[in-house]
């Protein structure tokens, strides 16, 4: 897979006399031209063995290799020059080889799957200097164990009752863009900045589960996050800089409910429910923090069969405030609505109205600030109403297994939109 991407950027800044008349102004242009190469391969075995046993086995390498430039030129007083304290040329390559194996059983009333994946990574930076920045490199190298396990057990023979019990320790490694050490202009006084030192993040959890005729599961999770990614936002001479950062270890502790449920021929309600305790604890810029919050999350949807051929859904999506590290996140909340008209067995029209009331308003207040207060609002327009027709050409295709994908799904998800 071979990303492009070329953006051009055009910052005006002026500045005014207490009269109104214009002091100065200044231009701050960039060409950031950038692109993202992924090669993957990989081979998967399957097969069935004696007791209703089964073992699945694979391995992937996947390479990857990036190079992001930013050239930024000032323009003041009629006259354009290189800024090269904001322009960057960065040279990034990654290579992941993993190897797993899973051993799977599936009996009369429980399933069992025991598995192991084993990751080395290798990957390399380079930063290209200029006028006034220094040429540097690193190299990073790591292996890695992850393992999982999955066992279900039916506790009635019609299986009315099941419970569940996973363990597993996964892997979140950074957006290739936020590795890339540029600078960003959201306005003169605010930057958004890369972080080539950004390590990936460890996440070790455990869930034990109810689930009722299939209909309604009840799960409660603890998981240790280390390293986790989030945005950090420090005050330098006055300049706001915002950058991914890894904040070191984080609890987590939640419990959910997931419904599905058919009150009638024509009502039936699907949502879902959670709430979560977390505890961040990190070396922060203004010294050690400790982060204590918790959350409400609401995702009910109510659908109705109104005919055969005519469907209507009313939807809401709500979560409450949010301590993230050094952000509390403001209570959101916004609800939509659809109705769809099945025209014939290929065909079907559809209306649907998305944040009716326009209440998805997201805001916050921006903590440990050195000797500073800060909060943000970013109010989208988010409110539409969306008319779409759809036909279905020949035969419907079944969803590929994992083991049917192409492989690079974990590298694209490290691409930004």
């Amino acid at each position: 897979m071979l990303y492009r991407n070329q953006t051009d950027q055009t910052y005006y800044n002026f500045s005014y006399l207490p009269s109104g008349t214009l002091k100065y102004q200044d231009i701050l242009t960039g060409n950031l031209p950038s692109n993202i190469d992924i090669y993957t391969a990989k081979i998967d075995y399957s097969h069935p063995l004696e007791n209703k046993w089964k073992i699945d086995a694979g391995a992937k390498t996947a390479y990857t290799k990036t190079n992001n430039i930013a050239d930024y030129f000032n323009t003041a007083g009629g006259k354009t020059s290189a800024d090269y304290e904001k322009s960057n040329h960065f040279l990034y390559e990654e290579n992941i080889n993993a190897a797993y194996l899973n051993m799977s059983r599936e009996g009369k009333r429980f399933s069992l799957q025991v598995g192991l994946r084993y990751e080395n990574t290798v990957s390399n930076g380079h930063q290209l200097g200029n006028l006034i920045k220094p040429d540097s490199s690193f190299k990073r190298t790591y292996n890695s164990l992850f393992p999982t396990v999955y066992f279900t057990y039916k506790l009635d023979t019609a299986g009315h009752n099941e419970l569940g019990l996973n363990y597993g320790r996964r892997i979140d490694r950074p957006y290739y863009q936020d590795l890339n050490p540029f600078f960003s202009p959201l306005d003169k006084f605010t930057y958004y900045v890369g972080n080539p030192f950004l390590k990936p993040s460890f996440t070790q959890s455990i869930e034990l589960s109810h689930t009722f005729e299939s209909k309604i599961t009840t799960t409660f999770g603890y998981s240790w996050v280390k390293d986790e990614v989030n945005e950090t936002i420090e005050i330098v001479d006055g300049t706001y800089y915002s950058r991914p950062a890894n904040v070191g270890k984080t609890r987590v502790a939640s419990v959910s409910v997931n419904a599905d449920i058919d009150f009638t021929k024509w009502l039936k309600l699907n949502a879902y429910v959670e709430y979560a305790k977390i505890v961040s604890k990190t070396d922060f810029y203004t010294g050690f923090l400790v982060t204590n919050g918790s959350y409400l999350r609401a995702n009910p949807n109510l659908q109705f069969k109104i005919s055969p051929t005519w469907n209507a859904e009313v939807n809401m999506r709500y979560q409450s405030k949010l301590s993230n590290v050094q952000f509390l996140l403001g209570e959101v909340h916004e609800f939509g609505a659809a109705v769809q008209k099945k025209l014939s067995a290929k065909s079907t029209l559809k209306l649907t109205a998305n944040d009716i009331f326009r209440t998805r308003v997201f805001n916050g207040v921006i903590n440990n600030l050195a000797a500073t207060e800060a909060n943000w609002v970013n109010r989208q327009d988010s409110r539409s109403v969306v008319l779409s027709y759809s036909y279905r050409f020949g035969k419907a295709f079944s969803t590929p297994s994992k083991h049917e994908s192409s492989g690079a799904d974990a590298e694209k998800n490290r691409v930004k939109n």
